[in-house]
């Protein structure tokens, strides 16, 4: 097996870009590493991993509870 990223963090909240325009159509997504993170605003550097390019991608934001927006942001 091999692992490209690991990613730990202490809480369930987390930006992630989708291949789909809903949650739960997607079928590829990347969390995005957050360097700013307020009740009115999250700041991400965005990585593309293996998604090929964030034409046709969409933004999800996934809370600390786990609810996350069920249309995604596009890009």
């Amino acid at each position: 097996t091999d692992f490209g990223e690991i990613y730990i963090d202490t809480t369930r909240a987390r930006v992630e870009i989708g291949d789909a325009p809903t949650w739960a159509e997607t079928r590829h997504r990347e969390i995005q590493l957050p360097t700013a993170w307020s009740d009115g605003s999250i700041e991400v550097t965005l990585q593309e991993g293996s998604l090929e390019g964030l034409s046709g991608r969409y933004l999800y934001v996934i809370d600390a509870e786990g609810n996350v927006n069920e249309e995604g942001f596009p890009l």
